[in-house]
Parts: structure tokens; C-alpha cells; sequence
């Protein structure tokens, strides 16, 4: 059973991670324990259930549970960040490229900096690549607040978006 989620869940579930924490190394911590989770539950889980739902939760609930101790280690030790060792594609346009890499950067720092109820709607449609029923079940609100906290941070974002980079 662990093989077939790992095969069906496995790549979402660690871009999820990925993006919740914003670290490879943290990505990579949090996966892993949480298919250790998924092992020691997987005779309570019911396969009629949302299982992708039920992972997604509970990856999210031991990040929450950790982030505490990351940001004591993160004071007393740093690690470095996803994106000082990531690159961008590379085209005949130079100068597109550094404006969507600095875009993009952009917009996951604004990310970073919402509220985690605003967080992780965004995390979970857009990296997790749920819907809007299977978000609204994991943080146990109406799919109506889903939906109103999507179209506020895309708002959000648009605003910070055109300040910063679409200037008249």
C-alpha cells in the first residue's frame, strides 16, 4: 500500500512540501516523515476516503508542528534557501529571463509573508494542485472561504505585482 502512495502521491506531495517550507533539505525532512506517519497509520486508513487529502493535512500539520524548531535552528544555524541555488531557464532573451526570475521571487516573498490561513489555500491549489472541496476539508472551513481567500491574495498579489513591476 505504502508503494502504491508513494507512486501516486509521492512527486505532489514532495513539491508541496517544497513549497511550504522553502527549503530542500526541510522538503526533504518533512516527506519523509510523513510517509513514516502514513506507515505507522496505514491500518487505520480508509482507502474510500481522500487519501491525497488526508496526506496533504497531515504533511501540513507536522510543518506546523516543526516550524517552531526550524526557526529556533534557523537563528542559531541558517540554512540556505531554495532559490540561491535554483536557475532559471535559459533563451535568447536575457533581460526576460531576469524579469521572470525576479518576478518570481517576488511573488513567492509575498507568499511568505501572508498570514498561514492565506498560505496555504495558496499552497495547497496551486502547488498541491487540490480543489477547492479537498482544501476546504483538510482546514476544516466552507468551501466559500476557500474560494474568498483565493481571489484575495490573487488581489494581493495583482497589487504588489503592478506596484512593483508595472509601473505607469
Amino acid at each position: 500500500m505504502i508503494e502504491k502512495l508513494i507512486k501516486d502521491y509521492g512527486k505532489a506531495l514532495y513539491n508541496f512540501c517544497l513549497k511550504i517550507t522553502f527549503n530542500k533539505y526541510q522538503a526533504e525532512d518533512l516527506y519523509q516523515e510523513t510517509f513514516l506517519h502514513i506507515i505507522r497509520l496505514q491500518n487505520k486508513l480508509d482507502e474510500k476516503e481522500n487519501i491525497k487529502a488526508f496526506i496533504f493535512s497531515l504533511a501540513n500539520r507536522i510543518w506546523q508542528d516543526k516550524k517552531k524548531k526550524y526557526a529556533r535552528r534557523e537563528r542559531i544555524a541558517p540554512e540556505t534557501s531554495l532559490e540561491e541555488g535554483q536557475e532559471i531557464p535559459f533563451d535568447e532573451n536575457i533581460e526576460d529571463n531576469l524579469i521572470n526570475k525576479d518576478m518570481y521571487s517576488f511573488i513567492r516573498n509575498e507568499i511568505d509573508k501572508l498570514d498561514d490561513k492565506f498560505k496555504l489555500v495558496v499552497i495547497y491549489f496551486y502547488y498541491g494542485e487540490l480543489s477547492v472541496s479537498e482544501i476546504a476539508k483538510i482546514m476544516n472551513i466552507p468551501e466559500g472561504t476557500v474560494k474568498s481567500r483565493l481571489f484575495s491574495v490573487k488581489k494581493y498579489i495583482k497589487e504588489k505585482l503592478e506596484g512593483e513591476f508595472f509601473e505607469n
